[in-house]
């Protein structure tokens, strides 16, 4: 008889699935109190960005993927759309593959919020999706409550929406309600127009002060999220 005592060997995969919906219908209505403490907000960064893969957005999500792997990595939160293609995807699967590393001993989550009428295309498996919001606009209202930090990929028409929803915030909140906004990638036409504002006095600050722009992720990851651990 051979009693070798055997490692036991715990499927990470098994207990993420059992504690997070795999559909619509399991995802709660409401997002749990634990998700919007300041305490859970100052260390949860949103991502935005497309949810659909094309060639030239390639690079971005390999970046996507990175920030999100480094940050879930360092002991931050990420939430996405919860879409499992383009930006969201990308992130997600990044944000997942640091939860399931066992080197990441004090590693953050990867979060997701998805719409009341599903898109189809949630990513169930690599995210835990924290609550169904009424709409793409009613959801910027929940990224804001879970999401102290706001990170821009490119991304539709409904990405522009959010970020310059975050900047406006970003002007007139004060104190811990005031999102700290980032972009990453071609929002040099969007600058533009803030820097005109900015020229004819109806801005009222330095833009520098709302937002920042970064050519990588690396610079973003060096100058605004230390390692938690």
């Amino acid at each position: 008889m051979d009693l070798t005592v055997k490692p036991l060997r715990l499927n990470c995969n098994i207990f993420f699935k059992a504690n997070r919906p795999s559909n619509k219908d399991e995802v709660p209505a409401e997002i749990n109190y634990k998700y919007s403490t300041p305490e859970s907000r100052e260390k949860t960064i949103a991502i935005l960005g497309a949810s659909v893969d094309s060639q030239e957005l390639s690079p971005y999500t390999k970046q996507a993927n990175s920030l999100a792997r480094e940050l879930v990595a360092r002991g931050y939160n990420i939430v996405t759309g919860a879409g499992s293609a383009g930006i969201m995807g990308a992130a997600n699967k990044g944000g997942h593959e640091a939860e399931l590393n066992p080197e990441n001993k004090n590693h953050g989550e990867c979060l997701g919020l998805m719409t009341q009428e599903a898109w189809g295309n949630e990513d169930y498996r690599n995210c835990n999706i924290i609550k169904r919001a009424g709409d793409d606009f009613t959801r910027i209202a929940d990224f804001d409550k879970v999401a102290k930090h706001i990170v821009a990929f490119p991304g539709g028409a409904m990405t522009v929406a959010e970020a310059t929803s975050f900047i406006a915030k970003a002007r007139y909140e004060k104190g811990d309600k005031k999102p700290d906004v980032s972009f990453i990638g071609p929002y040099q036409g969007l600058d533009f127009q803030y820097e005109t504002l900015e020229k004819i006095k109806t801005l009222g600050t330095n833009r520098q002060t709302i937002y920042k722009s970064y050519n990588d992720v690396k610079s973003l990851l060096d100058e605004k999220f230390p390692n938690l651990k």
